[in-house]
């Protein structure tokens, strides 16, 4: 595993958070900012060490990085979002109090608030956006306003620049995240209507078009067919004898049966020919441009393969096919009933027929 594949396992937490996963781009951001928090712990702990002579920063420093890190062990191992991202929120809301606590109005420090609420908001929802962000700015509030008083004017240096420089590069960075969790949000929202979208059309157990498309089909070959003034065909079949095999065999069985026959229907069909479910052992086939003959040929192929394949447990299967041709008036009822009394007159020969009604 090369170290980008281990990159990405560890910020989706082995791929629990998918790319159009919903929590997403929050695991993500979470995943990053403990990692970032962490590090700014470090740092900071090791440079108050250094620079100060009050132990406690850096003590709280050190604190906060264990709790970080603590925070990223427990989420990988959990996967809790909630909790974590609650933790990742009062890891910073008290880091940046300790930092503004410290720094006070020197070097333009305060600008550092402005990156709590894009986060909180991101992390938390709008919700709790609110709450998080109203309590600590109206904290922070009270705070300059108690200690402004004792505050000398802020001088502009390098570390002004520094801190005003950061800020805007993690607002930036924070938009940009936001615009890109969109995209994702938009594609995964694609994704999910083209699945209800063949879902809604398609039968559950054999994958082809359910009754639903089946009529809708019916309705838009009709039409294209000029009311029957270009060749407009369809085919119903049923499985012979098929409550026999589901009382000897067991609904499991004849559902594989099912799939099977399927599967040979749309092997079978091509060009602009479509099939689906009618019902229970039933199937029909639209054929948009073939002519009472070509339907019967067609009929034949599919009946003549059933007839030859083995299923299995239950041996030789056959089906009987009623096949009827469009024509001048017609309407979609009509042209069913007249595929249902074909085969209907199929199934008294014997099954294992093809009764076609053209007139």
């Amino acid at each position: 595993m090369n170290l980008k594949d281990k990159w990405s396992g560890f910020i989706t937490n082995k791929g629990k958070y998918s790319k159009y996963d919903p929590d997403y781009s929050k695991a993500y951001l979470l995943n990053i900012s403990l990692i970032v928090m962490s590090l700014a712990f470090f740092v900071y702990g090791i440079i108050n060490l250094v620079a100060t002579v009050t132990p406690v920063i850096p003590i709280l420093n050190f604190i906060l990085m264990i709790a970080t890190i603590a925070t990223l062990i427990y989420f990988h191992a959990t996967n809790n979002l909630n909790i974590c991202t609650i933790l990742s929120v009062i890891l910073l809301t008290v880091f940046l109090s300790s930092f503004i606590y410290i720094v006070g109005n020197n070097f333009y420090g305060l600008f550092w608030f402005a990156t709590y609420p894009p986060y909180v908001y991101f992390l938390l929802g709008r919700k709790r956006g609110h709450i998080a962000t109203f309590l600590y700015s109206a904290t922070i509030f009270v705070y300059i306003l108690i200690s402004s008083r004792q505050w000398e004017p802020a001088l502009f240096s390098v570390h002004s620049f520094l801190n005003i420089f950061g800020t805007i590069i993690c607002l930036a960075l924070m938009v940009m995240y936001y615009e890109k969790s969109k995209e994702y949000a938009y594609e995964s929202l694609m994704m999910k209507n083209k699945e209800l979208e063949v879902i809604s059309v398609t039968d559950r157990l054999t994958g082809l078009y359910n009754r639903y498309m089946i009529d809708e089909v019916l309705y838009q070959s009709l039409k294209k067919s000029k009311d029957c003034e270009k060749p407009f065909s369809i085919i119903i079949a049923d499985i012979d004898f098929f409550k026999t095999i589901n009382d000897n065999f067991g609904h499991l069985v004849g559902d594989k049966v099912l799939v099977e026959i399927a599967d040979i229907f749309k092997s079978a069909i091509s060009g602009t020919d479509i099939v689906g479910r009618w019902g229970g052992e039933e199937f029909m086939i639209i054929c948009p441009e073939k002519n009472i003959i070509e339907a019967n040929k067609l009929a034949v192929y599919i009946k003549d393969k059933i007839a030859k394949k083995d299923f299995g447990i239950v041996g030789k299967i056959t089906m009987s096919f009623g096949a009827a041709a469009c024509s001048k008036g017609e309407t979609i009822d009509s042209l069913i009933r007249k595929a249902d009394n074909s085969l209907f007159k199929a199934k008294k020969q014997g099954r294992n027929k093809i009764n076609s009604y053209q007139i």
